[in-house]
């Protein structure tokens, strides 16, 4: 049977999807993964150049905090980065485990091109098996794991199989 580890910072409850009570919760294992983040500046674009007062529109935007210097010539610049994400410390691939990551994780790992059908994310998307959330809108767990990496052709679930049918038709690598 798989083993899902959790390597999120915090529990991952899973629901059940014929009676939506609590199946599991998979408690953190440390450390958690998470994509480091390197930046680059790589531009600075003129905002606003010109008089201004606080309120004054320009097409689109409006200055709302100028302050002091209301009237007075000005250049705004903004600053733009470009950021990367490096996967650094996700384990290696074993038999019978999935890595439990959050999207954000999932989605870096993704377009950092490691394609790896044993990463998985709580599935907490809009739909009725999306997230699970209380009375106030928060999410408390999912239904289901979603995945980016790649499966096999034929590796697919087919309706109305049990886990041990599944399991049976497609081994892990």
């Amino acid at each position: 049977m798989p083993h899902f580890v959790n390597l999120t910072p915090h529990p991952v409850t899973v629901y059940r999807m014929d009676t939506h009570e609590p199946l599991v919760i998979l408690h953190p294992q440390e450390p958690a993964f998470r994509l480091e983040e390197k930046e680059q500046r790589v531009s600075k674009e003129w905002l606003l150049s010109g008089h201004a007062e606080s309120g004054m529109r320009d097409g689109n935007s409006e200055v709302v905090n100028w302050g002091p210097v209301e009237a007075e010539l000005y250049q705004m610049a903004v600053p733009i980065v470009r950021r990367e994400y490096v996967a650094a410390g996700l384990p290696e691939p074993a038999p019978g485990l999935y890595y439990v990551v959050s999207l954000p994780a999932l989605m870096g790992l993704k377009a950092a091109g490691i394609d790896r059908r044993d990463v998985v994310a709580p599935d907490t998307g809009p739909g009725p098996w999306g997230a699970v959330r209380d009375a106030k809108g928060n999410v408390c767990g999912c239904y289901r794991f979603v995945t980016l990496g790649e499966f096999p052709e034929g590796i697919y679930c087919k309706e109305g199989w049990t886990p041990e049918e599944w399991l049976a038709a497609n081994p892990r690598d």
